[in-house]
């Protein structure tokens, strides 16, 4: 079995430290390229369709971005711990909103994210936490499982 690249080491500069990718209902594949602070978004072709993202604390910029999930209506939810967020996107990268999650304050802690699109909602994780975190897709405390 063969393996195929997207486009080899990404659009300029290249990807530095990948982390997590996404599919979109569209096809389209989003990765975190937390070395650059960004996310990347491809079609199945590697065409490379949008990237966003820079180093800092404003929005739309990340401090290690360390994961992205897509919900089935193409917003992009990107983990941003070491600014304590959670920063939702349309699929061109443009700022919606963003959450505060206080319980992402220390540092380096493996955060992910999950979309559950037939539930509508976002599940976060830490190495920190002893828990799992729900949220709607508006930013709200859910319920749970």
């Amino acid at each position: 079995m063969g393996h195929s690249s997207l486009s080899g080491k990404g659009p300029e500069p290249g990807f530095y430290g990948p982390r997590k990718i996404a599919t979109g209902p569209d096809d389209s594949i989003y990765v975190a390229d937390q070395g650059h602070a960004r996310i990347v978004r491809f079609n199945l072709d590697g065409e490379t369709l949008a990237t966003w993202g820079s180093g800092g604390t404003g929005d739309g910029q990340f401090r290690d971005p360390t994961s992205v999930a897509v919900d089935p209506t193409n917003k992009v939810y990107v983990a941003d711990p070491v600014n304590s967020r959670i920063q939702v996107f349309d699929s061109n990268g443009k700022s919606l909103t963003k959450w505060s999650i206080p319980e992402w304050a220390e540092p380096s802690g493996f955060e992910d994210l999950a979309v559950d699109p037939n539930r509508g909602r976002l599940y976060a994780s830490s190495a920190h936490m002893s828990t799992i975190l729900v949220l709607d897709l508006s930013g709200e405390t859910d319920s749970g499982p």
